[in-house]
């Protein structure tokens, strides 16, 4: 005949719930850090994109504020520009067909990857 297991039998295994318990916890332990980690990356890479879009602006600004500059002022606008902000200004001039122009380069080297705007202005037709 088959005795039933009685209570006292099945406590005779001191600690096993303690043990599965901890497993447990170490698991969970385990499992926020990953996520926790995930989290981190996720808040940097966003830092990263508004630190970027931010750079990117600032240089459409600059280059915005050369477009608007009468052609014979360039010379001087892109001058104060340079003292106001900490992005590199480079202008060249150049010559296309009977007319004169100038290129500038905005360059922005304070991150990873420098950011890079080309602006072109013509001479105006007399």
């Amino acid at each position: 005949m088959m005795q039933k297991k009685s209570k006292d039998d099945r406590r005779r295994r001191p600690g096993f719930l303690l043990f599965e318990l901890l497993v447990a916890m170490a698991f969970l332990a385990a499992a926020t850090t990953i996520m926790l980690q995930m989290h981190q990356a996720c808040l940097d890479y966003d830092r990263i994109s508004g630190d970027r879009l931010r750079q990117q602006l600032n240089i459409e600004n600059l280059a915005e504020r050369l477009r608007d500059v009468a052609y014979e002022d360039v010379d001087a606008s892109v001058t104060d520009l340079r003292a106001q902000s900490q992005v590199e200004i480079l202008i060249e001039s150049f010559k296309s067909d009977s007319r004169k122009g100038v290129h500038m380069i905005l360059r922005d080297s304070s991150n990873d990857r420098p950011l890079v705007y080309h602006v072109w202005r013509l001479e105006p037709r007399s």
